[in-house]
C-alpha cells in the first residue's frame, strides 16, 4: 500500500481504484512516526460523486495512545426530510357520552317510520354522524411520519418536550435574553430526557427477549432500523390506491371471464338435485334486543375505518343503540335484503409472504375490512341459518371447512381413523 513517498500510495493500489471508479481523498500520512510514516487509512468514494460534495475537509490528527492517526472529514449526506401525512380524527375521549346518548334518543332514529332497509341504514349513519359533529367535530391534522416513534417516550420526556415548545414560543414572542437562556436550558433538559427515555425503552425491549437469541437478533434489527419503514405522502397514497383498485378489479374480471370460458367449453352436465327433507326455512325469527346486546358485549372493541360510530362508544351506550340495530336487522331479514351501504369494505393489501417484490401488485393479497354494523348483521343471520343447515340431511357430517369446532386437524383425524380401522379389519 505505501508508495515511493509518505504522501503517495502504491501504483498498483491506485490502478485498482481507477479500474473500479473510486477516488481516494486522504493525502496525509495516517500511520507511523516522523521517520517512517505512510498512508494506511483511506476514504474512498465513487467517481460519480462530484468532487467535494460527498467528502470534504479531510484532516489527519495524531493521538497519544496509538501509532495510527485519527482521520476526520465532513460528509455531505443530505438529511431525509420527514413525510407529512394528513389525517382526520374525532376527540372521542372528550365526548360527553351521556349527552350524546340523550341526543340519539331524541333523533329521528326513534321516531322515524322508514320501512325500507336501505333508507333506514342511511338514516342510521346520517343521524349518528350529525350528532357526532355536534359532540365531537371532525378535525384534520398533520403529522410527521418517520422511523422515530414518539409513542415510546415516557411521560417525563413528553412533558419536557411540551415545556420546550412553550418556552420556544415565549422566546420568539418576547425576544428577551432571559427567555432565550430559559429556552436553551429547556432544550438541554428535553434532549437528555428523550435520550434517557429511548435508552430505557431499548433496554427493556432487549431484556424481554434476553433468553431467546433469535428474538434478540430481530429486536436488535428493529432498534437499529435495518428494515426501513416505508412512508408515503398523500400524493403517493392516492397513486397506490388507484393502482391497487385497478389491479384487483381487473383480477376479478379475468377470473370471471375464465370461469365463463371454461363452462362454455365443457360439455353440458346435468346435476341431480338433492331433495330436502324436513322443515323449510321460509322466514327468519325476529331479532330481540337481548340478543343484540349479548352480541355487542362479546364482540372485540375493534373499529373499522368505515364505521361512522367507533366500536367503543357503540358498546358503552349499548342501551341506546341496541333497539336501533335490532330494528335494522329485522327490516333486513323481512325484506331478504342486506343493506347496500354495508356491503362496502376497506381493502388492505398485504404481501403474500416476506421477501416478495413490494412494487408488484400481484404479490399482494387483498384483505377486506367490513364495518361493525355489517359484522353484527352477518352474525345475527348466521345464528338463524346455521341450525337449519346442520339439521339438513344433505349436510355432510364429515365436513370440516368453515364449520365451528372443526379444522384441518379434524379432517386429518377422520382420514387417519378410517385408515387405521380399515387396517385393523384387514381391508387394506
Amino acid at each position: 500500500m505505501p508508495g515511493v513517498t509518505a504522501r503517495q500510495l502504491d501504483r498498483r493500489a491506485t490502478n485498482v481504484f481507477h479500474q473500479h471508479g473510486l477516488q481516494q481523498h486522504v493525502t496525509t500520512p495516517t500511520r507511523g512516526d516522523p521517520v517512517s510514516e505512510n498512508i494506511l487509512d483511506l476514504i474512498l468514494t465513487s467517481d460519480d460523486q462530484p468532487s467535494g460534495q460527498l467528502v470534504s475537509e479531510v484532516t489527519v490528527h495524531s493521538v497519544c495512545f496509538s501509532d495510527h492517526r485519527l482521520v476526520k472529514c465532513r460528509l455531505g449526506v443530505p438529511t431525509t426530510p420527514p413525510t407529512i401525512v394528513t389525517y382526520s380524527y374525532r376527540s372521542l375521549r372528550m365526548i360527553d357520552i351521556t349527552s350524546f346518548g340523550r341526543d340519539i334518543l331524541c333523533s329521528r332514529l326513534y321516531d322515524s317510520s322508514v320501512a325500507d332497509v336501505d333508507e333506514f341504514a342511511e338514516l342510521f349513519d346520517s343521524e349518528v354522524e350529525r350528532k357526532l359533529d355536534i359532540h365531537a367535530p371532525l378535525r384534520s391534522g398533520r403529522r410527521r411520519s418517520g422511523k422515530n416513534d414518539t409513542r415510546q417516550l415516557s411521560d417525563e420526556a413528553r412533558r419536557a418536550k411540551q415545556l420546550r415548545r412553550c418556552l420556544e414560543r415565549r422566546h420568539r414572542r418576547t425576544g428577551l435574553e432571559s427567555d432565550r437562556r430559559t429556552y436553551q436550558a429547556a432544550c438541554t433538559a428535553a434532549r437528555d430526557s428523550i435520550t434517557k427515555s429511548r435508552a430505557d425503552q431499548i433496554k427493556s425491549q432487549l431484556d424481554e427477549v434476553a433468553s431467546d437469541p433469535r428474538a434478540t437478533w430481530r429486536r436488535a434489527q428493529s432498534v437499529l432500523h435495518t428494515n426501513h419503514k416505508v412512508v408515503y405522502n398523500d400524493v403517493e397514497c392516492a397513486t397506490l390506491v388507484s393502482t391497487f383498485c385497478r389491479f384487483f378489479v381487473d383480477k376479478v374480471d379475468r377470473i370471471h371471464d375464465n370461469i365463463v370460458s371454461a363452462l362454455q367449453s365443457m360439455e353440458r352436465r346435468v346435476f341431480t338435485g338433492r331433495p330436502h327433507f324436513g322443515e323449510l326455512l321460509s322466514s327468519f325469527q325476529p331479532v330481540s334486543t337481548k340478543e343484540v346486546r349479548r352480541l355487542l358485549t362479546t364482540m372485540p372493541s375493534k373499529s373499522s375505518p368505515l364505521d361512522v360510530l367507533p366500536c367503543s362508544p357503540l358498546k358503552s351506550r349499548a342501551d341506546i343503540f341496541v333497539p336501533v340495530i335490532a330494528r335494522l336487522a329485522n327490516l333486513s331479514m323481512q325484506a331478504g335484503q342486506f343493506p347496500s351501504r354495508y356491503k362496502q369494505a376497506q381493502v388492505l393489501p398485504l404481501l403474500k409472504k416476506a421477501g416478495l417484490d413490494s412494487s408488484l401488485p400481484g404479490n399482494y393479497r387483498p384483505i377486506s375490512n367490513l364495518s361493525t354494523i355489517s359484522k353484527v348483521l352477518k352474525r345475527l343471520v348466521l345464528t338463524r341459518l346455521r341450525p337449519h343447515l346442520l339439521a339438513s340431511p344433505n349436510f355432510n357430517q364429515y365436513q370440516s371447512a368453515y364449520r365451528r369446532e372443526h379444522s384441518t386437524e379434524t379432517a386429518l383425524l377422520e382420514v387417519l381413523d378410517g385408515v387405521y380401522t380399515a387396517a385393523d379389519n384387514r381391508q387394506v
